[in-house]
Parts: C-alpha cells; structure tokens; sequence
C-alpha cells in the first residue's frame, strides 16, 4: 500500500545565522581550504573572506570579548561580595513623619506681579470715536457716488489684522445704522476686492442658461447688458459659469466683476472702465485721423 508523502511548505523567509558559527567557517576555509567535488583528489581551494564575512567575524569577536569582560567583571564582585569589601547601595534617608499635634508650614509660590494698567484717557477715546465718524462719513460719501471701496486684505496689515478690522467694522457699521446694502465685488482674475453700493439693476434671462462654453454668446449677451447676472438663474454651478465668464473676459477685454454675497458668490456685473473707455475712444479717434489723411493722400495724388 503506498503512503502519500507530506511536505512541508518552503519558507522564503531568511534563516537567523549564528555569527560565530559563520565565523568559524570562514576562517576554516581560509586556513585549511575546501575539497572540489568534482575532483576530490586535488589539493584543496582556499577562499579568502569576503568583507561581510570579515564584519561578521567582527561582530562575533566583539560579542564574545563583551561577553568575556562581563563575566569575569561578575566574578569580581562575586569574589568581593565574599571578603566583604563590596560597597552596597544605601538606603535613602526619609523625611521623618511630623506627630499628629504638629501641622506641617506649607510653602506657597510667591504671587506675580500685578500689572499696572494705564488709565484710559477720556479725550483719546473721544478723538477716535471722532476720527471714526470721519472716516465713516467718507466712506458713505464714496459710496452714495458710485465709487469703490479698496477691500485691506489680512495679508497686507502691518500691525496685525487692526487696518483689517477696522475696515470691516466700518463696513458693517454703514449696514447696520444707515440701512445702506453694500456687496464686495472682485475683478475676474484679479486679487484685488472693493466694497460698492448694491444698487446694481438685476437681468432676467429671457431663456435659461446653462452656464457651459457652449451657451457663451447667451452669457456674453446677459454681461453687455451691464445689469447683474444672478447666480441662482444659471443651471451650472457657480465655478462652471466662472470659467466660462473668465475666458470672455479675457477674449473680448471686458472687465467682469463678481459679485459675493457674504463669502458666496451672488453673481456676475460688466462695469465699464471710465479711463479704459476714454482710452479706446482715443484710440478711435486716432485711427479716424489716420483713414482722413489716407483719403486726402489718394485725393491728391488723383489730381
């Protein structure tokens, strides 16, 4: 009857080398040499230790002189234990107990300094509550004309957030008592934010629009009409009909601004440059100038 025969499965695992072993191995192979199977009658090869075997020779002379020092340093104090001059560890004296009757003086930190606060001084308390009706009354004057408002970003304080703060108190301050809506609009592709009166006159779009490249001239329609394009009336979401006003900004030279309510995007304004504008009609009136010229050169050379 034939037994079926079990084996075991490899393991691909490196093996743990003992390195005195290896060692002795080495060394034996470089004295005496090692017997060519192939030919066992012919003097052994001798084979000379490569340099891992000279570091693991290393390693095992160093663990056994470690392990030679610590015995022989054992025996020594063996050897010292039993002529009695060894030196045992002291006990370490402990804070006697008090009795019952006697409370203990517990030593408290001394306290820190108090800080001496100035006191506030009445009139530079009423000079800035003037200095800020001032600038508020500026603000508002700026505002009720149709100007911008540069927006101080974080970033450009000198003194930490105070010019930042400041201004957006400010802000929420000419809301807030004079009942005024003012929006943040920013230039497509731009960093800079300006603060304007939302007076803006919104769009109705005759159809929907989706908002993608490919209903460009419907969105490029809504901006010339310099009214403002709702962001709730475009199908896409507000980043898709960003890129899309973004790239006609860019191709037709217009400047677009977004419009941002709180820190959501509310929609999408043309307002045009009044020094860009006198540029291109200076511009026109230039190119007119030339074709007049043209005209009269040719009059005169057909005489």
């Amino acid at each position: 009857m034939l037994r079926e025969q079990i084996f075991s499965d490899i393991s691909n695992y490196p093996k743990p080398v003992n390195p005195d072993c290896q060692s002795a191995v080495a060394e034996y192979l470089e004295e005496v040499g090692a017997t060519d199977l192939d030919a066992p009658d012919a003097p052994k090869r001798k084979i000379q230790r490569t340099n891992d075997q000279l570091f693991v020779a290393l390693q095992g002379q160093k663990r056994r002189e470690a392990e030679a020092r610590a015995q022989a340093e054992h025996q020594a104090a063996l050897a010292r234990l039993n002529d009695g001059t060894a030196v045992l560890r002291q006990k370490k004296e402990r804070t006697p107990v008090l009795s019952k009757g006697v409370k203990s003086k517990t030593v408290r930190p001394a306290a820190a300094p108090k800080r001496k606060y100035a006191k506030r001084n009445s009139s530079k308390a009423a000079f800035d509550e003037a200095a800020a009706i001032e600038r508020r009354m500026a603000m508002i004057s700026t505002l009720k004309s149709g100007g911008k408002i540069e927006q101080i970003p974080q970033k450009r304080c000198e003194g930490g957030y105070a010019e930042y703060q400041t201004q957006y108190t400010d802000i929420r301050w000419i809301g807030r008592v004079k009942g005024l809506v003012i929006a943040r609009i920013q230039r497509v592709r731009s960093n800079t934010s300006y603060f304007v009166l939302d007076d803006f006159e919104r769009y109705e779009l005759p159809e929907p629009i989706s908002g993608y490249a490919e209903e460009k001239q419907k969105m490029l329609t809504a901006l010339l009409s310099k009214k403002l394009v709702l962001a709730s009336d475009i199908d896409s979401s507000a980043k898709v009909a960003s890129r899309t006003i973004a790239a006609l900004a860019e191709i037709h030279d217009l400047d677009v601004y977004t419009v941002f309510e709180s820190r959501s995007v509310h929609g999408w304004i043309f307002i045009m440059d009044e020094e860009k504008r006198k540029a291109k009609l200076k511009e026109v009136g230039d190119l007119l100038q030339a074709l007049d010229f043209l005209e009269e050169r040719k009059a005169k050379a057909g005489q």
